[in-house]
């Protein structure tokens, strides 16, 4: 599988780059870590994100947190996401850490309690903690907390956790990422050779920690920018505030609806 990995990413997913914002992500100071924020629609996300960060930003330099659902990661409930966890790290040269989702506490299918999802999230922040005390790193964020279930794969409402990292530690370079596929892929898959494509929204540029109050606009300052480079039936839950976005900029999606 890993040969497999590397065959169908060598070149990388396609990415667009209209502005040269990787060109300024590249010319931050080095201090800064990197948060990369992308829509989330299926299991291969992740991987085409990886493989075209390592290969056009930041090849084999920095450290990189991946955290993941620790349901998923068990390879009885989830073999293919499983497997692709774990074979990953080697590949991509990613530290792995695991956590019980917001949505997953209290539902009968997953079984985990509020204290285990407490548990999970403070090793997950001692982790963050641990890597920016080592030098700057990047770290990969689906702001959703989970992939999309909504129809076109739309944007469904952030998980206000993923701002508590940005409340702990600074600097940061947010990345966001807009996720399309040019062929039919499936949610369960890995979607390796459905020919993902990387669309990359303006950075933000936090220079200090965020304050609790601040969290939520930020959270929204980030999905709506991910949304922006998106086709609209994808916009979902921040459609109203992308539109303005979009309208106050003088901007049009660049992205053609799908299917």
């Amino acid at each position: 599988m890993v040969c497999f990995v590397e065959h169908c990413f060598r070149p990388p997913p396609t990415v667009k780059d209209p502005h040269n914002y990787l060109g300024i992500v590249r010319s931050m100071p080095a201090d800064f870590n990197i948060g990369l924020a992308f829509n989330h629609s299926a299991y291969g996300d992740p991987v085409a994100v990886l493989s075209a960060y390592r290969q056009l930003v930041d090849p084999n330099q920095r450290q990189i947190l991946v955290p993941a659902s620790e349901y998923h990661t068990k390879f009885f409930n989830n073999p293919v996401f499983a497997t692709a966890y774990v074979l990953g790290a080697p590949v991509f040269q990613y530290e792995k850490a695991s956590i019980i989702q917001a949505y997953q506490v209290g539902n009968p299918r997953y079984g985990y309690t509020q204290e285990q999802a407490q548990r999970s999230y403070s090793r997950f922040v001692r982790k963050v903690h641990e890597m920016h005390e080592n030098g700057p790193f990047t770290l990969l964020i689906a702001p959703e907390g989970h992939r999309s279930e909504k129809e076109h794969s739309a944007l469904q409402k952030a998980e206000p956790g993923i701002g508590f990292f940005m409340r702990q530690i600074a600097p940061w370079i947010l990345i966001p990422i807009g996720i399309t596929y040019d062929r039919p892929f499936k949610r369960n898959n890995v979607n390796l050779r459905s020919g993902p494509r990387l669309h990359i929204a303006e950075p933000i540029v936090l220079e200090e920690p965020i304050k609790k109050q601040d969290q939520e606009e930020v959270i929204a300052e980030i999905m709506v920018r991910i949304g922006s480079v998106l086709p609209e039936t994808k916009w979902g839950y921040y459609a109203s505030q992308i539109r303005e976005f979009l309208e106050s900029n003088a901007r049009i999606p660049s992205v053609p609806n799908q299917p």
